[in-house]
């Protein structure tokens, strides 16, 4: 079985630009509830909100996650299969 776990770091980075939840609220529409359950861990931001999260940080939308998975890259696969 594959291990997967997937992490918004809103919070982390929100802090780094000294940002509050609500402005990132009014500036993205999402709401505070929904930017507070992110932070929380709760939930995961749709791909939309994500995006508009990003755009008002300036920063890319894969800087917002943290991705781990024990699954091998399709890269090292090609690897194996063209011994």
């Amino acid at each position: 079985m594959n291990s997967e776990t997937c992490i918004c770091k809103l919070n982390d980075i929100r802090a780094d630009y000294c940002i509050t939840q609500q402005e990132i609220s009014d500036a993205t529409g999402i709401s505070i509830r929904t930017i507070i359950s992110i932070e929380k861990g709760h939930r995961l931001p749709t791909l939309l909100s994500a995006m508009r999260i990003a755009n008002y940080l300036s920063i890319p939308v894969e800087q917002l996650f943290e991705y781990k998975s024990d699954i091998v890259p399709v890269t090292a696969l090609g690897e194996i299969c063209h011994e």
